[in-house]
C-alpha cells in the first residue's frame, strides 16, 4: 500500500490524477491490494471530478468479492449521485454479491434499478447474475419478464436462458426458444450454436444436438466439449470417444479443456474403460496443462467404482489433493452396487465422509 500511495504522490505532481484511464488502475490495484484498502479506492473516487464507470464498477466488484452488499449498494447509489449511468457490468456484481450473502432486499433493489435503466443489456445483466448464482429459475422468469415489458431478446438473452434451460434440463422451454430463433431466421452464431447444443445434449435430445453440431459451419472447443459430455452423460461412450479423437486428430487450432476431458471420462466410465481413463486424467494435464477439477477427481472415482475397483478407488480418493463429500458420495454408491454387505469396510468409511461433508455445510 506504501508503494501505491508514493505512485498516486507522483501522479499528483505530474498533473495526471483526473485520467480516467489512471485513476481506473489506481482503484483497481486498491481493491486487490493484500490490505483490500477499499476505503482509499472511496476516497480516490470522490476526489475525482469525472470517475468513469469502469472505476465505480471496480469499486463495486472490490466490496462484491468481499461480501458487502450494503457497501456495494452504497457506492452504487453514490455512482448514481454523480450523474453516472450504470453498465452492463454493473448490476452483475451487485446481484451477484446479493446472492452469495443472501442479502435479499438489497438484491430485489438492484432488480427495480436494473428495469429502470430500461435496456436489453440491463435485463441481460440481471439474468446472467441470476444464473452464475445458480437461481436458475429467477433467470428464467426475468427473460419473459423483459419480453413482458417489451423488450426484444438478443443473442445474449438466448445464450444465458439456454444455459438455464441446460442446467435445469427443461427440455420443452429449451425447444420453445430454439423455435423463437427459428421463426426469426437467425444464423446461428458459434455462441448460440454451442448454447443449443449444450442444451439439447444435457437434456437428452441427442439427435436434435447432434443435428445442430454438424451443421455448424464454425465450431470452437465448447461447441466439441457440449457435444462429447452430452454423449457421455447418456451412455453413448463410444461414439463421445470417436467425436474427441476427430477434435484431436483433425482441429490442430483446437485443445481440450476442462469440459472436454470431463466428458470424455463420463464416458470411459460408461464403457468400463479404466486403464484408459486413467491415462486420460494423466494426460490432461501432463500433455494440456489442465489441472484436474473435483470434479475430474470425482469421474475417476465413478471410472473405478462402476468397475468394481472398489480399493483402487478408494486409494485413489485418499491420494486426492483434498477431500470432498460428493466424492465419498460417488464412492458409496459404487459400494451399494458391488459390495452390499460392506465385507471391505469401504462403504462405511465412505458413509463417514459423505456425512462429515454435509456437516460442515456442503451440498452433496
Amino acid at each position: 500500500m506504501d508503494q501505491l500511495r508514493q505512485i498516486q504522490a507522483q501522479i499528483h505532481v505530474s498533473g495526471l490524477y483526473q485520467d480516467t484511464h489512471i485513476l481506473s488502475q489506481l482503484v483497481y490495484f486498491c481493491s486487490l491490494s493484500p490490505s483490500n484498502n477499499l476505503c482509499h479506492a472511496r476516497t480516490l473516487l470522490h476526489h475525482s471530478a469525472t470517475p468513469s464507470p469502469i472505476s465505480w464498477n471496480l469499486l463495486i466488484r472490490g466490496y462484491a468479492v468481499n461480501g458487502s452488499p450494503i457497501q456495494a449498494f452504497w457506492v452504487f447509489r453514490k455512482m448514481r449521485e454523480r450523474g453516472v449511468m450504470p453498465n452492463k457490468l454493473t448490476f452483475p456484481f451487485l446481484i451477484k454479491c446479493c446472492a452469495a450473502s443472501c442479502a435479499l432486499n438489497e438484491g430485489k433493489q438492484a432488480h427495480a434499478d436494473a428495469v429502470k435503466c430500461g435496456t436489453v443489456v440491463s435485463w441481460n445483466s440481471v439474468m446472467t447474475a441470476c444464473v452464475e448464482s445458480l437461481r436458475l429459475d429467477d433467470g428464467i422468469g426475468y427473460f419473459f419478464r423483459m419480453r413482458g415489458y417489451g423488450f426484444e431478446p438478443d443473442e445474449t438473452s438466448m445464450v444465458v436462458v439456454l444455459s438455464a434451460c441446460a442446467k435445469l434440463g427443461y427440455l420443452s422451454l429449451g425447444r420453445w426458444v430454439h423455435s423463437l430463433l427459428v421463426l426469426r431466421g437467425v444464423v446461428l452464431s458459434v455462441q448460440l450454436g454451442t448454447a443449443l447444443v449444450d442444451m439439447y445434449g444435457k437434456s437428452g435430445a441427442l439427435g436434435n444436438a447432434r443435428a445442430i453440431f454438424e451443421r455448424m459451419g464454425k465450431r470452437n472447443v465448447w461447441t466439441w466439449s457440449a457435444m462429447i459430455l452430452g454423449l457421455a452423460q447418456h451412455g453413448f461412450a463410444e461414439e463421445a470417444l470417436a467425436l474427441f479423437a476427430m477434435m484431436s486428430n483433425g482441429n490442430r487450432d483446437i485443445c481440450p479443456n476442462y469440459v472436454t476431458y470431463l466428458g470424455v471420462l463420463c464416458a470411459c466410465s460408461h464403457a468400463g474403460m479404466v486403464d484408459e481413463g486413467y491415462r486420460y486424467f494423466h494426460e490432461m494435464e501432463r500433455v494440456h496443462g489442465i489441472k484436474p477439477l473435483m470434479t475430474h477427481y470425482g469421474a475417476m472415482v465413478d471410472v473405478l467404482g462402476r468397475a468394481g475397483r472398489l480399493r483402487e478407488a478408494y486409494e485413489f480418493v485418499e491420494s486426492m489433493p483434498e477431500l470432498d463429500p460428493v466424492v465419498w458420495r460417488t464412492l458409496l454408491s459404487a459400494c451399494t452396487v458391488h459390495d452390499v454387505h460392506d465385507h471391505t469396510g469401504i462403504g462405511e468409511v465412505a458413509r463417514d465422509g459423505a456425512k462429515e461433508g454435509r456437516e460442515l455445510g456442503y451440498c452433496c
